[in-house]
Formats: structure tokens, sequence, C-alpha cells
């Protein structure tokens, strides 16, 4: 069930079956404070009706009123054929089978949906929560890739990827994809400029992701294309 209640009017008991009337209203006079065309209610108990639930009311004068939505509701289930262990979205599920990923971003809700992504890519997921931390990782870890976020506190993705190009040995060489919301062609360029190898916007699209492994880690992408788009924002 679902309830809505609020502290407002009220309504009078020998009232409450005519607001759910096309074009009525508990109070119809000419002076009446509270304006509207008394078909919301109408319509809303119209359209529960119809999905096989009932809408129901109860009010006290000057107090409130609480109206509730019964509705018995199949619970859907997430696409796990188009995301299965291994694979994503119609992908080749061997193509990133054991890569690697160093995944540098502070946000908790971002890091979960894009670890979940990867893994069932087949990646090996490490999680950095912004640049200083992704450079402890490299103290003792050397990624195939870093997705690397551009924004984060203590040190953004930029600075995180110079000192990254700064370092010595195979480190200075890892593949970096940037994961930013803003598009602008300027963003790309500065992206390119700091060193980065490619660039993803948010919301993040499993294909597009897909893509730009495979080109960064100098892979052949067999799969087929999928627009399932997840919940990855920029925060």
């Amino acid at each position: 069930a679902i309830s809505v209640k609020d502290t407002g009017i009220g309504i009078p008991e020998d009232k409450m079956d005519l607001v759910f009337e096309q074009f009525t209203q508990a109070d119809a006079s000419n002076t009446r404070k509270h304006g509207g065309t008394g078909l919301g209610l109408a319509i809303s108990r119209r359209l529960v009706e119809r999905m096989g639930g009932s809408l129901s009311l109860t009010s006290e004068v000057d107090v409130g009123s609480t109206f509730t939505i019964n509705l018995d509701l199949e619970i859907a289930m997430p696409p796990s054929d188009n995301l299965g262990a291994g694979g994503a979205a119609g992908f080749e599920s061997s193509l990133l089978q054991g890569k690697q990923v160093l995944l540098v971003e502070d946000n908790a809700v971002n890091q979960k949906v894009a670890r979940k992504i990867l893994e069932r890519l087949g990646c090996v997921v490490q999680v950095a929560v912004d640049g200083c931390d992704a450079l402890c990782h490299l103290e003792s870890y050397c990624p195939d890739v870093i997705l690397m976020d551009c924004q984060m506190p203590n040190m953004d993705g930029f600075d995180c990827t110079r000192a990254i190009r700064a370092m010595d040995g195979p480190l200075s060489e890892i593949p970096i994809v940037a994961l930013t919301a803003n598009a602008m062609v300027k963003d790309r360029k500065r992206c390119e400029r700091e060193g980065m190898n490619d660039f993803l916007t948010k919301p993040l699209r499993v294909k597009e992701l897909v893509r730009s492994l495979a080109s960064v880690l100098e892979l052949e992408s067999e799969g087929a294309e999928s627009e399932e788009e997840t919940t990855l924002e920029d925060q």
C-alpha cells in the first residue's frame, strides 16, 4: 500500500465520495479558498482501478486527509540475461576476462555501479577513492587499465594522471580512461593534454565502456552493441 497524508482543511464525511467524481470539489461555493478542476482524484482513482487496485480516503475536518493506494504488483527482476557473469549485453564474454582495472571514483554509489558492471564483464577490480588513494594502490599494484574520475576531492583525476605519467617504468604507460559528465570538445582535449588515453561521459553506457577498454587495451571487440545505460552519474 502507498499512503499520502496531508495536514490541510480535511473533507467532511458526507463529501468524501464526491471528491472522486469528475469536476466536483468538496467546497463548490464561489467563495472557496482552494481552486482546481475537480479532476485530479477522479483520474487517479480511474488509473489505479485500471491497474487492478483501489484508492481510498480517510479524513477529518481541520486535521487533514490520508489517501491510500492498494495495488498487487509483481516484482520486476533485473535483466540478468543481459548482464550475466563474465559478460554484458551481448558482448563477447571473454573479451575483458581477467583484465585488472583500477577504478578511481570518490562517490560510493558510482563505485558500486561501475564495479558491478566491470566484474560482470569479467574484470578484476580494485577501487581507489581519490587520486591520492590511487597512487597508494600503484605502489604495489600495476593494473591493465585505470578508469579515472576527473572531479574528486584531495587529488583530482588530472593531477593523478600527471603524477602517473611522471613515474618510472611500466606504471607510466598504464592506459587511463577519463570518466566525466563534462562532454564538451574542450573537456576531451584537456583529457588528452593531461595524458589520458580515452574519454567516457556519464551516465556510462556498457557498449561505450567495452569499446573504450578494448581500444586502449588493443583488443578486438566481436560483440553486438547494446544501449543499456547505467546509473553512474557525476557527483
